[in-house]
């Protein structure tokens, strides 16, 4: 790790969980905004996870591995999963308000897309994230 990734780490710590957040590297395209590195508090890093926003709402996606199918389409197959699905919502939860975290105390707000959308996430899971106010538009 070097000096500047260290300069651009932000932590948030829920009860005996801690999720720091570093590596933000934004991409808007559809309704991915970035992909960032997250380390728990365990030690278990996690590259490549996306940030995405659709429909008012933002999750946290974790890496996955794409396919072709041989009729053309493309799948995506969960490099890492919770065994519970309340697992896998604390998680989603932390996650999120540590990017939040992480974006908001660098200036960085990241705005929902016009689609209107309904956030699924890769395996068809509804996500519960909510996007930041932008404070020049909060009444």
């Amino acid at each position: 790790m070097n000096t500047s990734q260290l300069s651009e780490r932000e932590s948030v710590a829920g009860g005996h969980r801690t999720i720091t957040v570093c590596d933000w590297k934004p991409l808007n395209r559809g309704g991915l905004r970035g992909f960032v590195t997250l380390t728990l508090a365990s030690g278990l890093i996690i590259h490549n996870c996306q940030l995405i926003e659709a429909g008012g709402r933002a999750w946290v996606g974790l890496p996955s591995l794409r396919f072709s199918r041989s009729d053309g389409s493309i799948y995506y197959s969960p490099v890492l999963d919770f065994v519970t699905r309340t697992a896998r919502r604390n998680f989603e939860r932390s996650a999120l308000e540590a990017v939040e975290a992480f974006l908001n105390a660098r200036g960085r707000v990241v705005e929902a897309p016009p689609d209107g959308g309904i956030p699924v996430s890769p395996g068809g899971r509804r996500t519960h994230g909510r996007l930041p106010t932008r404070p020049d538009t909060a009444t």
